[in-house]
């Protein structure tokens, strides 16, 4: 069985860029412990996940992320 890879992104900072950045692609495994590195280092380990419409969201603090299926 073939795993899914997801594209975790990151949206822009940039009021010119309208396109949100990617910041990592991989398993949903690989997707998660990225997360939680980043919300250990953004927001003393927390973070909050959500779905809707098929995307998921993790937000780490300062930073929302968002996972889609690529």
């Amino acid at each position: 069985m073939e795993e899914k890879i997801y594209v975790l992104y990151e949206p822009s900072k940039s009021s010119l860029i309208k396109e949100p950045c990617i910041v990592f692609r991989g398993t949903e495994e690989q997707v998660e412990k990225f997360v939680g590195v980043q919300a250990q280092r953004l927001n003393y380990g927390l973070f909050r996940m959500w779905e809707h419409d098929g995307t998921r969201y993790y937000d780490c603090g300062p930073i929302t992320y968002f996972r889609r299926e690529e």
